[in-house]
């Protein structure tokens, strides 16, 4: 099937007509000249049409074709067919996880503290890992990094993610950030 995600903009399309109606209105016609031996002007100018002819009508084309094209990018089409929906494989991917594990995840929110929910997103995102993937998990505590974090092809091991904890002594975002960038830069991906 094929379909356009932005089709608003298709309407554009008419405006193929302008390049038409200035190849029709725009035409130049000679200036009448009359010789004693008109046959040979008469020959050379129908030589002269005919590529003029030729080249205005390549012109028309070339033009009405870059319209279209345009307007047929910027409307993004794509074509969805079944065959191509049957796989569950993604791309090779690098990812990052940065778990907060600061006083604040220790909230309790409705029945499950705001730790208990990380750990479930990391359960989640751990589903989606394929063997050719490069993961890498972090938290905020230096120590349970030194321990724990490591690059890992594939999914992270059920352990690591129970041995997320709650750590008194934490580094700033930022510089937890800046360590995961330097690790999936390590992935080469």
């Amino acid at each position: 099937m094929f379909s356009f995600l932005n089709s608003g903009f298709l309407f554009l399309a008419s405006a193929v007509i302008l390049p038409i109606l200035i190849y029709l209105f725009a035409k130049k016609k000679p200036n009448k000249i009359v010789f004693s031996t008109i046959r040979f002007i008469k020959k050379s100018q129908q030589r002269q049409r005919k590529r003029v002819n030729i080249k205005n009508i390549l012109l028309l084309i070339i033009r009405i074709l870059i319209i279209l094209f345009v307007i047929l990018a910027i409307s993004r089409p794509s074509v969805k067919l079944k065959f191509l929906n049957k796989g569950t494989q993604h791309p090779k991917t690098a990812i990052a996880i940065i778990v907060d594990n600061s006083y604040s995840m220790n909230y309790l929110v409705d029945t499950k503290t705001n730790m208990e929910k990380s750990k479930e997103i990391v359960r989640q995102v751990n589903k989606i890992l394929n063997d050719t993937d490069v993961s890498y998990i972090m938290t905020l505590d230096k120590s349970w990094n030194q321990m724990h974090s490591y690059i890992n092809y594939g999914k992270f091991s059920s352990e690591t993610i129970d041995n997320l904890q709650i750590s008194s002594i934490t580094m700033p975002m930022n510089e937890a950030i800046a360590k995961a960038e330097k690790k999936l830069q390590e992935a080469h991906i």
